[in-house]
């Protein structure tokens, strides 16, 4: 929810592009200090940073970019991939 905040509030600063550009940075920042993270992890988050962005840029929902989010990590979790870099399992 944080995310999406930093994306408003950077709308009103910069244009679109540059808010989503600098929010998908802080998100992957946000991401980049939990265990086991790797360059290619940071990127992928930047990546993900950036389609959740335009989700929420786009439908002016949050709760889109939410479920996008959360569907996310319940699928690596079920299928018994690391979530976010972190060594824990649910299953």
């Amino acid at each position: 929810m944080l995310k999406f905040i930093a994306v408003e509030n950077l709308m009103s600063s910069f244009n679109k592009y540059k808010a989503l550009i600098l929010s998908s940075i802080l998100f992957s920042i946000m991401h980049g200090l939990n265990p086991n993270i790797s360059l290619f992890s940071l990127f992928d988050l930047f990546l993900a940073g950036i389609v959740l962005d335009l989700s929420y840029i786009n439908t002016k929902n949050l709760w889109f970019p939410i479920a996008m989010h959360l569907s996310w990590n319940l699928f690596q979790t079920l299928l018994g991939f690391n979530v976010s870099g972190q060594d824990t399992y649910l299953i």
